[in-house]
């Protein structure tokens, strides 16, 4: 039996964390790093900080989708997690870097207010 974390909830489970861009973020981004020389440097520290990543072939609507995953945060009980898509791979992954450097600032610390416990997704 997995292991239960004090608000009930499986240890394993994490929080879907909704970070939507805005019209202008969405502008802001198409023009953002189009080298992806920052998107990279940013995943690869977050990866080796800890961050899991994933990405899948999103073929019902013609994209791609990425994930980042935290490790356990303080002050947070479960892990959280963002997600993010583009029209193609490398436009997912810049997605997730913009809203990690950029809308977030670097930081998850208060993301735990946004938290959708009962969502299956972000």
């Amino acid at each position: 039996m997995a292991s239960k974390k004090k608000d009930g909830r499986a240890a394993w489970e994490v929080d879907f964390i909704s970070v939507e861009l805005s019209k202008e973020q969405k502008d802001q981004l198409r023009k953002w790093d189009v080298k992806y020389e920052l998107t990279i440097d940013a995943i690869s520290r977050l990866v080796s900080d800890g961050y899991k990543f994933s990405a899948w072939g999103d073929k019902a609507h013609d994209c791609v989708g990425v994930t980042l995953t935290s490790p356990q945060l303080e002050g947070h009980a479960h892990k959280l997690c963002i997600s993010a898509r583009g029209p193609q791979f490398l436009d997912a992954l810049r997605a997730i870097a913009y809203k990690h450097l950029i809308v977030l600032d670097g930081s998850w610390s208060t993301l735990a207010n946004n938290a959708d416990p009962d969502s299956s997704w972000g």
